[in-house]
């Protein structure tokens, strides 16, 4: 917290100089990378690369954030920011001037342009979004269905079948043989929530109705070079790729260089193929589902695991039961690589309604956990996090990330590897039937969906 305290001030000292002379828009706390290693012609090489390797030109930035004009104050910024950017890797493509942000191309030389949004004076009237007011408006609702006229989105995290555990690694098993994949107990809670929210008058998808991928490509023959280009596309501030850059001294040894990199030969390598389909091809048709449905509220579905080193997948007598959610944010220093990347990034920063919802959204999700479950508020969440209050945390998680604004909850429930946890879960008692399919489910999984339910709604409410 000191560390984000003094980053705090820097931000101030900085913004108040705006319309005075031209600042950057951020203050390093932790140094990613100099201006004085990024050669000049970095940016051209890296051009160059991506082209000699058939990477999609992406489409230019001001077309897709021209929306996001004076939606985000100064004030707004500073609040955000810490938890947004906390190695301050956006400073080398971003700058500030006279109340404008100024997006460039030229990672680290700002000068290749890329796009330009106003911010919003503090007088100026700002009209909510829709979802805002629709969940605003869900307010006034009967106590028969308080939740009419809101549209609801569920993510159940991962696979739930038995083809997709080892790949994806999301099972616990103890040493009976019993197992519990994740990927099955997010699909039961999920189903349950859908019932209940649709039983207080909310319109709700879930993005998958069985324990299958989400994703229609055919996992074992879909062409993985389209995936293999974005995955470059999104190296290029990455140690290996610049280091290939920097140590060209002409055009023939820059290709030769890169087309003889083990790790460039390894984007496109059929050893990928799993990590493209899991990672990208599936949850970018989740995103695809969730963002045509234009929902109010999103909730990503999933339990947690603390791994035994010598077998991640077995029973952790340690565990120390606890929840927690994530916000959008926390991005490291070489997440910034492509247009793509930093236009997520920037729509999250300057949309302060969706971010500020999702924090409150968040709350309310993980403090019924706590009361209702009786469990902690996690106090931690890996070197990739950062903890914006007491049990949710800032990372740049996939699928929230590339969301269009709503208020998104992406929530760890409970750690289903601890062992009175697990054999709750595993009592199944119950059963639900979903297209012709037959699915056993515990009492343990009933609670969790009825506390999700009861999240949403005292959001709502208040």
């Amino acid at each position: 917290m000191m560390k984000l305290a003094m980053t705090l001030i820097l931000f101030l000292i900085v913004f108040s100089s705006c319309g005075k002379q031209k600042s950057t828009l951020l203050i390093e706390s932790v140094k990613p990378l100099t201006t004085t290693e990024i050669p000049q012609d970095t940016f051209a090489k890296t051009r160059e690369i991506l082209q000699h390797f058939n990477a999609q030109e992406e489409e230019e930035s001001q077309i897709s954030l021209k929306d996001l004009g004076n939606l985000q104050t100064n004030e707004g910024l500073i609040k955000v920011l810490p938890f947004m950017d906390p190695k301050s890797g956006s400073k080398f493509f971003l700058n500030i001037k006279n109340k404008k942000i100024f997006g460039y191309q030229d990672y680290g030389i700002l000068k290749e342009p890329d796009f330009q949004i106003s911010l919003r004076d503090n007088g100026q009237t700002l009209h909510a979004p829709v979802f805002y007011q629709h969940i605003q408006s869900a307010k006034l609702n009967s106590t028969t269905l308080p939740l009419l006229g809101l549209r609801i989105a569920l993510d159940p995290g991962h696979m739930g079948d038995k083809e997709w555990d080892r790949p994806t690694g999301k099972y616990i098993h103890d040493d009976s043989g019993n197992i519990l994949s994740e990927g099955y107990i997010n699909f039961i809670v999920a189903q349950l929530l859908k019932n209940n929210l649709e039983n207080l008058g909310a319109e709700v998808l879930v993005t998958r109705n069985n324990l299958h991928p989400v994703s229609k490509l055919p996992a074992r023959t879909f062409p993985l070079i389209k995936f293999a280009r974005t995955e470059l596309q999104e190296s290029t501030l990455k140690p290996w790729f610049l280091s290939l850059l920097n140590n060209a001294s002409s055009r023939e040894m820059l290709y030769d260089s890169f087309e003889k990199s083990a790790r460039l030969r390894s984007l496109f390598s059929e050893s990928r193929r799993s990590d493209y389909f899991i990672l990208r091809a599936d949850l970018d048709a989740r995103i695809d589902l969730i963002n045509r449905f234009n929902p109010d509220i999103t909730l990503i579905i999933h339990f947690d695991t603390a791994d035994r080193l010598d077998d991640p997948q077995s029973l952790n007598p340690y565990v120390i039961q606890a929840t927690k959610g994530f916000v959008v944010g926390s991005y490291g220093a070489n997440e910034f690589s492509s247009r793509n990347q930093r236009k997520f990034f920037i729509r999250h920063l300057l949309d302060s309604y969706s971010w500020q919802t999702s924090l409150d959204l968040s709350r309310y999700l993980i403090t019924e956990i706590k009361n209702k479950l009786g469990v902690k508020l996690a106090s931690s969440a890996g070197p990739e996090s950062i903890e914006v209050e007491p049990g949710i945390f800032s990372r740049n998680l996939y699928v929230p990330s590339r969301l269009s604004p709503s208020a998104v909850a992406y929530i760890e429930c409970l750690f289903y590897n601890e062992p009175k946890e697990f054999y709750r879960i595993l009592n199944l008692t119950d059963t639900m039937a979903i297209n012709g399919h037959t699915y056993p489910y515990s009492n343990r999984l009933k609670q969790v969906a009825n506390t999700l339910r009861d999240g949403i709604l005292n959001f709502v409410r208040k």
